[in-house]
C-alpha cells in the first residue's frame, strides 16, 4: 500500500493536467498512488491518461459531468493510502511537497491536515509571486483544531485546496458540500479540523496557477490580483459568509461565544466588501456610483454602511475626487490662454489680408 493517495480532479484541461501530473512525478517522495478523477472530459484527457503507462497511475472517470463538488467528494475516497491529497488540475506540486507534509503527519498523529505556504505562477509556469500564505504567520505551527476553526470564522480560508494533505481517518464521511458553492473547501476544512489539529509549514510547497481561465475568474466571482493571487468579488464574500453561518448553525453546541464569532465574521465581510467597492470605484468615484456599490455591499452585510471601513473609504474617495477636480481646473485655466493666443493670431492674419 502506498503512503499517499494523490488525486487530480479534472475537466477538459488536458494540457494543464500534463503539467500537474509531471509535478507529481517530480516529487522527491515516490511512495504514492495517483488517481485522475476525470469528470467526463471530452478533450482527449482519457486517451492521455491511458497512455501514461506508470503502474502508480489510475484513471477514475465518470461518463457524465457530475459537477465539481461531487467530483471533489468522490476524489476523497479514491485509493487506500493513509494520507490523501487533491491537486487542482491547473496547479503544481513543488518537489518537496509530499516529503515535507508526510513527515509532519508521521511525526504528529494528532494532525488531521497538513498544509504549507505556496507561490503563484502564470500560464507559462513562470513564478509571479514567490511566497503567499493564508495563515497570517511566518512560522511553522500546529494549530489546535478548535483554534483553526475560530480563526476561519473570523477571517476566511486558511488552507489552499491544492496544498492540503489529509489523514484518511479524519475525512471519513466528509464531503464537498454543493450547498457551500465555490468556497466549499472552507466548510470542508473547518469540519475536518473538528477531528484533529492543523499543521502548517511556512515554506512554499505548491504552485498555484493565476490565470484568466480559472473557474472563479470565468464565473466573475474573483478577479486577478496585481501581484499574484485572486481578489474576491461581492458574490464570493456572500458565499463565504453563508458557509460560516451554515457551519455555526450545524455546530452551535461547540461554541459558547457564538455572538462574538459572528461579530468577527462580520468584520471580515466589511473589510472585504469595502475593498470591492474601492476597486470598482477606481474608474468612477462619483457619489452615485459609490452609493450604488455600497447598497450592493449592504445587501450582503448591512452593518457595512455604519462601519469605520466605509468612513475611511469615503475619505479616500473624497480625496480622489478633489484631486481630479483640481487637475481639471488647472487644465481649464490653461485652455483659455491657448485659445486667446490663437484668436489673436487669427485677428492679425485677418488684418494683414485686409491691409489694415
Amino acid at each position: 500500500m502506498a503512503a499517499v493517495t494523490v488525486v487530480i480532479p479534472t475537466y477538459n484541461r488536458a494540457e494543464l493536467l500534463r503539467r500537474a501530473i509531471d509535478s507529481v512525478f517530480a516529487q522527491t517522495f515516490s511512495d504514492f498512488e495517483l488517481f485522475i478523477a476525470d469528470n467526463a472530459s471530452s478533450d482527449g484527457t482519457q486517451e492521455f491518461v491511458a497512455s501514461i503507462g506508470d503502474p502508480r497511475v489510475y484513471s477514475s472517470r465518470v461518463e457524465q459531468n457530475i459537477g465539481p463538488s461531487a467530483n471533489f467528494t468522490r476524489s476523497l475516497y479514491l485509493g487506500d493510502a493513509p494520507y490523501v491529497t487533491m491537486l487542482q488540475d491547473d496547479d503544481l506540486m513543488l518537489p518537496d511537497n509530499l516529503a515535507r507534509k508526510v513527515a509532519l503527519l508521521d511525526e504528529w498523529p494528532s494532525i488531521a491536515v497538513a498544509h504549507a505556504a505556496f507561490c503563484y505562477v502564470d500560464e507559462n509556469d513562470d513564478v509571479v509571486k514567490q511566497y503567499a500564505t493564508w495563515t497570517h504567520t511566518r512560522a511553522d505551527i500546529i494549530e489546535p483544531g478548535d483554534l483553526f476553526v475560530r480563526r476561519c470564522l473570523g477571517a476566511g480560508a486558511r488552507i489552499n485546496f491544492s496544498s492540503a494533505v489529509m489523514r484518511r481517518t479524519c475525512i471519513l464521511g466528509e464531503r464537498w458540500d454543493p450547498a457551500d458553492g465555490r468556497p466549499s473547501d472552507l466548510g470542508a476544512f473547518m469540519r475536518i479540523a473538528r477531528r484533529g489539529d492543523v499543521g502548517y509549514i511556512d515554506t512554499p510547497l505548491t504552485a498555484i496557477r493565476r490565470h484568466a481561465g480559472s473557474d472563479t475568474v470565468q464565473a466573475g466571482t474573483m478577479v486577478l490580483g496585481e501581484e499574484g493571487g485572486y481578489r474576491p468579488d461581492f458574490e464570493v464574500v456572500r458565499a463565504v459568509q453563508a458557509v460560516k453561518e451554515r457551519f455555526l448553525a450545524d455546530y452551535a453546541a461547540d461554541f459558547d461565544d457564538l455572538a462574538a464569532l459572528r461579530r468577527a465574521s462580520r468584520r471580515w465581510a466589511r473589510r472585504n466588501l469595502t475593498d470591492v467597492v474601492r476597486r470598482k470605484a477606481t474608474a468612477d468615484p462619483s457619489p452615485a456610483r459609490v452609493g450604488a456599490l455600497l447598497l450592493d455591499a449592504a445587501r450582503i452585510e448591512p452593518t457595512v454602511l455604519a462601519s469605520r471601513e466605509v468612513v475611511r473609504l469615503a475619505i479616500d474617495l473624497a480625496g480622489t475626487i478633489t484631486s481630479r477636480k483640481l487637475r481639471a481646473r488647472a487644465d481649464g485655466l490653461s485652455r483659455p490662454q491657448g485659445r486667446s493666443r490663437g484668436a489673436e493670431r487669427r485677428k492679425l492674419e485677418a488684418g494683414r489680408r485686409n491691409g489694415t
